[in-house]
């Protein structure tokens, strides 16, 4: 089954440098996207979610750390 976490990982890997996100003049590649998702996942299961419900999460998580880098 294939999920958007998933997705952000494959499209990472495949496109690593590439603009995930844009606002104005600030971009936010894959990477940095990935790293940020990943991260807020992390802190997820350190506080008691459980590591499917974190990965259902991560698409979103990935939203919310996308607006937390860039600043909107």
């Amino acid at each position: 089954m294939v999920n958007l976490a998933s997705n952000l990982v494959d499209t990472t890997s495949a496109h690593a440098e590439r603009v995930a996100v844009r606002v104005g003049e600030t971009a936010t590649t894959y990477t940095q996207l990935d790293q940020a998702s990943a991260q807020v996942a992390g802190l997820l299961r350190e506080h008691g979610t459980s590591a499917s419900a974190s990965a259902c999460r991560r698409m979103t998580v990935a939203v919310w750390a996308s607006s937390t880098i860039i600043g909107a």
